[in-house]
């Protein structure tokens, strides 16, 4: 009597298991898997110089707002805040630039920043609005309006995603170049033939 499988296994799924995971991702990215899913078009983009120049630039950039993520969260541990006034608002095709001025010893101190998410009353961010102003009194130059721990958290998650995906990007050029013969990894055809050869006995008349 034939013993049904554990658990409604299916057909096949032994074998899966067996694979290492390099093996099943091999399997699932090779164009013969990716019947009516993986697009032509798509799998040439993966396989081209553009995808690595575009992993490229994703991972610069993740590094820089990386590294400004880490910047915002030391001046997070002396951020002050104080109410400041909103002189200027100019906007454009890339978005809004804010202007504002706040009082620090009884000096004014004038900056401008791209983001403004602390309107302190419902007009929002407008000219002549007040506004919550968070600056480093040991540094001056570092304000914004906007939390610096909250502008570090934000960096730091957006730095990460983008060096994550420029790494994945360069791990589907090498695998897809691999998965389809290409000339990273690919075995050379000639020194196959090479070595599928047998072996010739060379017999010189006279000895």
């Amino acid at each position: 009597m034939a013993k049904g499988r554990v658990g409604g296994d299916s057909p096949g799924t032994e074998e899966w298991h067996s694979k290492g995971i390099l093996a099943q991702v091999y399997d699932r990215i090779h164009p013969a898997s990716f019947t009516g899913l993986w697009e032509p078009g798509l799998c040439m983009f993966f396989r081209s110089w553009k995808s690595l120049l575009l992993s490229k630039i994703a991972i610069i950039g993740g590094c820089v707002l990386i590294f400004f993520g880490f910047t915002y969260r030391d001046v997070a541990t002396r951020e002050v805040s104080t109410v400041g006034r909103i002189t200027r608002v100019q906007c454009g095709g890339k978005g809004c630039g804010y202007a504002y001025v706040f009082v620090f010893n009884g000096v004014n101190v004038l900056d401008d920043r791209e983001i403004c998410k602390t309107p302190l009353t419902t007009r929002g961010c407008v000219d002549g609005a007040l506004v919550r102003v968070y600056y480093d009194p040991d540094h001056l130059s570092e304000s914004k309006l906007q939390d610096f721990v909250v502008a570090s958290r934000e960096n730091l998650i957006s730095g990460a995603s983008l060096v994550g995906f420029g790494l994945v990007l360069i791990a589907l050029y090498f695998l897809i170049k691999r998965a389809e013969g290409g000339s990273d990894g690919s075995p050379d055809p000639d020194r196959n033939l090479d070595n599928a050869q047998p072996d010739v006995i060379h017999i010189v008349p006279g000895e």
